[in-house]
């Protein structure tokens, strides 16, 4: 799911078509569908998105393409992944509240839940998640406040590790982290990923939260579609293709 002002075509470009080639060598299928006004109706109470202002039902349209994939192109419906950047990231955040009886897992990156929704995300059904942000990302703060963009307040959000303690509680995820510092893979791009992982082991569910320390509101491994003064760094530590793709391989194990 594209971010806001963005367009499903500038989703390929942003990940650099990784998706498309992790599908073609994998054989899974990997969709970009298209907001409205180029906007998700995610959970945020943001007063100049044309989706939320006019009530867009994504949620309806999202489990419309879920059935449309399955029936044209043969998708397995037991067996569907969300995942999204910044809006796109609030959106799926979304989907995992209220499409886990058709979606297994979410990946988002560039966000946390909002303030506004905090309680109904605790009361949502369990659902695995990989959550992907970066402390320094200036649109979206990795702990909390508001969101914003060109210096306009759009949505009260929760911290990063309030979201992941929201899901950890919703899984039953209460086990210590395994704790990992991912390779400086790339020592000139300032930032370093480490990896925090929760999991049910009764039930399988995982909560992991992928924080890329120095990271900005970017797509990791992906196209600096910005200067960094207005979104920060691009971590290229990591692809976030292929972690999104290792982690809900994984849920399939």
């Amino acid at each position: 799911l594209h971010g806001g002002g963005g367009t499903a075509r500038g989703m390929v470009t942003l990940t650099k078509g990784r998706f498309n080639e992790l599908a073609d060598a994998h054989r899974f299928l990997v969709a970009y569908p298209q907001g409205l006004e180029e906007s998700w109706n995610d959970d945020r109470d943001d007063p100049i998105s044309y989706a939320q202002e006019n009530e867009i039902d994504d949620v309806g349209f999202l489990s419309a393409l879920i059935e449309r994939l399955a029936r044209e192109y043969r998708a397995d419906p037991e067996r569907v992944f969300a995942t999204g950047m910044s809006n796109g990231g609030f959106m799926s955040l979304r989907i995992s509240r209220e499409m886990t009886d058709r979606v297994r897992a979410v990946a988002p990156v560039c966000a946390t839940i909002p303030q506004a929704a905090r309680d109904a995300y605790l009361e949502a059904p369990p659902i695995s998640i990989l959550l992907l942000n970066g402390t320094s990302d200036p649109l979206v703060p990795y702990n909390g406040g508001f969101v914003q963009v060109l210096g306009r307040k759009r949505g009260a959000i929760t911290s990063t590790d309030a979201t992941i303690e929201v899901f950890r509680k919703r899984n039953g995820a209460w086990a210590d982290a395994l704790y990992s510092e991912l390779p400086d893979a790339n020592p000139g791009d300032g930032t370093r990923v480490v990896k925090y992982e929760y999991v049910n082991a009764a039930t399988g569910h995982k909560v992991v939260l992928l924080k890329v320390e120095g990271g900005g509101h970017a797509w990791p491994g992906g196209w600096p579609y910005l200067s960094e003064r207005l979104i920060g760094r691009t971590s290229m530590d990591i692809n976030a293709c292929d972690v999104i793709w290792e982690f809900f391989r994984s849920l399939e194990r």
